[in-house]
């Protein structure tokens, strides 16, 4: 092309396009996205667990309850969610037979069955958790029975094993189903 010819805006952006294309490094390659786990980090009875995020609807503050009769000694009872009523069920006392001390308010998992929702007490709530699957482990740590029959798995975080509970598993049980006395 000579000096005197001119080009054409659209022929002028082609050639510097190939000139990039020529003098570009490339694109960086994307990584493999690492699939992640989350859950509910909750302490009952002294030990932590997680519960898988799928699971809990909700968390909540302890909330007051309207007691109801003829119903199992960890049926809290009934309490009033934004116009919901939720039955609330002291997971501690259920596993174990016994409530925590009165002092102690703890959290409320709110979980989701067949469209009904279900609150359970816990003594606290330390916080979502991921998990990495490579974290994921078959071995859990040695658990009371009670405990031990809701736990599917755990995670490695730490060099310590968080147990993984089963919400699912607990509120199929026909014995968490009936409540009444």
């Amino acid at each position: 092309m000579s000096a005197t010819e001119q080009r054409s805006p659209y022929d002028y952006l082609v050639q510097l396009e190939r000139k990039c294309r020529v003098a570009s490094p490339g694109l960086p390659v994307a990584e493999a996205q690492h699939q992640q786990w989350s859950g509910v980090l909750f302490k009952l009875a002294g030990y932590e667990m997680v519960a898988a995020m799928s699971e809990v609807a909700e968390i909540g503050d302890m909330l007051p309850v309207a007691h109801l009769p003829g119903v199992k000694p960890w049926v809290l009872g009934l309490a009033n969610m934004r116009g919901n009523l939720l039955p609330i069920i002291d997971l501690r006392r259920y596993l174990f037979a016994s409530a925590a001390p009165t002092a102690e308010a703890g959290r409320v998992l709110v979980v989701k069955q067949d469209g009904s929702l279900i609150g359970l007490r816990v003594d606290a709530v330390i916080g979502m958790r991921h998990f990495l699957e490579t974290q994921r482990t078959g071995d859990t740590p040695t658990l009371p029975d009670p405990l031990d029959v809701y736990v599917v798995e755990g995670f490695v975080d730490q060099g310590l094993v968080k147990p993984v509970f089963s919400i699912r598993r607990l509120v199929n049980n026909p014995a968490f189903q009936d409540a009444a006395l």
